[in-house]
């Protein structure tokens, strides 16, 4: 299941505008990718009795050297 769409860019040319986007590890999700598209994707069946609450950081970072990276820290309830 899809749970959010991100659109993520650096506007440098060449190498040094590449972007990679990483999550944290531990938590039902993975990233998909599609050049600078991402979806975060569940990767098994969430219960909410179980855990009510995820608290996922995704990680971006450009291809220079040295490569920056910022993070974006979301909380997703389950209802």
């Amino acid at each position: 299941t899809v749970v959010g769409l991100f659109n993520v860019r650096d506007r440098d040319s060449g190498a040094n505008g590449d972007v990679s986007l990483e999550i944290s590890p531990d938590v039902p999700f993975t990233i998909r990718s599609l050049q600078n598209h991402f979806s975060l994707v569940t990767r098994e069946t969430l219960d909410r009795e179980s855990t009510s609450q995820y608290v996922v950081e995704l990680i971006a970072q450009d291809g220079g050297s040295p490569a920056l990276t910022t993070t974006l820290t979301l909380l997703l309830n389950i209802s």
